[in-house]
């Protein structure tokens, strides 16, 4: 086997292994049928100096976040 196939075969199997540890698949008795695999994102102002804004996505308004403070998922 040359050095190419072997890095190839070699990148291809941690290119599946990154994918899969990205994955979570809830299971267990209590599982969702159903599981949202949206992501949740939490905005936090730590920036010392700035002064207090709207965090919009989208749009809509998530928030006026003040030093210190965060918006919920």
């Amino acid at each position: 086997m040359s050095l190419k196939k072997l890095f190839l075969a070699l990148g291809l199997l941690a290119l599946v292994g990154v994918w899969g540890a990205c994955v979570d698949i809830p299971n267990g008795p209590a599982t969702n049928i159903a599981p949202d695999f949206r992501s949740q994102v939490r905005f936090v102002h730590a920036a010392p100096g700035v002064a207090a804004n709207d965090v919009k996505v989208d749009g809509s308004t998530l928030g006026n976040i003040a030093l210190g403070s965060a918006t919920t998922y």
